[in-house]
């Protein structure tokens, strides 16, 4: 299990409800689910067609950056 997600877990108390392995891979399961739609909230907006302005490559620069922090931050592979 990704560290941080355990430490969320602990943090709100669902350290004592994991009582089997299953509840361990659901809880998981349950966690990259929200960091996905969360991911995908942010990259919904990245423009696919770049006009030649700065600002917009700085927009899709900005949100690609957004999307890998998350990413990284709770260990959510592609």
């Amino acid at each position: 299990m990704n560290e941080r997600i355990k430490e969320l877990s602990d943090k709100c108390g669902l350290a004592w409800t994991l009582k089997t392995e299953q509840d361990v891979k659901n809880l998981v399961e349950f966690a990259e689910l929200i960091v996905r739609e969360c991911i995908g909230q942010v990259e919904k907006d990245i423009e696919p067609e770049l006009d030649d302005s700065d600002y917009a490559e700085h927009w899709n620069m900005a949100l690609r950056s957004a999307s890998n922090e998350i990413k990284n931050h709770f260990g959510v592979e592609e």
